[in-house]
């Protein structure tokens, strides 16, 4: 039995005895929550134009519906040497998330890289990891033994020197290890925020916006 003939049913019939003004508004009800439940089964489609929005709002340029991030860490001189020419070759730009002191010995073939198009990141101060690793216990880098401060800090100093020394300031890093925490047991702490520029905790590249020199 379909909408239209429920609704004819119950006006000519009453519905349990009710009178028939009451059965025609149970009438009218019926057929509305019909209509609404049809309704409810059609997929709502975005526009074509809308569907490749990025969540943050970000409009990707020349109608682009993907993108593909190339990213190095430890900024090593073998990506000076062979990543960076092949990129070159072919118009293609990627992120190298270095250590400050990994820029000093090909400091001006890294200039030359930022002069190119290519973005550098910050990848911290000492690499810290787990201290699972001894190589990291020996140089005192266990993030077991940092709290949020101590890598806020060096996360700051990282980011003054890479500017220093490249004129340019990063606003990204990647976590050395792809470990994201710090501190043990119960003060272990991520590094995230939902508060953007502060120093900063987002997501796994996080915003790195303050610094030591500036007001």
């Amino acid at each position: 039995m379909n909408a239209d003939h429920r609704t004819t049913h119950f006006v000519r019939r009453g519905l349990l005895g009710l009178p028939l003004q009451a059965c025609q508004i149970l009438a009218v009800l019926l057929m509305a929550g019909t209509a609404t439940c049809l309704c409810a089964q059609q997929p709502t489609k975005r526009p074509i134009s809308e569907r490749y929005l990025d969540p943050s709002g970000f409009l990707w340029p020349d109608s682009a519906r993907v993108a593909v991030s190339l990213t190095f860490d430890d900024g090593r001189s073998s990506q000076l040497l062979n990543a960076v020419p092949l990129l070159d070759s072919t118009g293609v730009k990627a992120t190298f998330y270095v250590q400050p002191d990994s820029l000093v010995e090909k400091l001006e073939l890294w200039k030359k890289a930022v002069a190119s198009g290519h973005e550098i990141g910050n990848h911290s101060m000492g690499h810290p990891c787990t201290g699972n690793f001894a190589w990291v216990r020996w140089e005192g880098v266990a993030l077991e033994d940092y709290d949020l401060d101590r890598i806020r800090t060096e996360l700051v100093q990282a980011n003054d020197l890479i500017e220093e020394r490249l004129g340019v300031r990063p606003v990204s890093y990647a976590y050395p290890c792809g470990q994201t925490f710090v501190g043990r047991g119960r003060d272990t702490r991520l590094l995230r925020s939902s508060r953007p520029g502060d120093a900063g905790w987002t997501r796994p590249r996080m915003h790195l916006t303050t610094s030591t020199r500036r007001n």
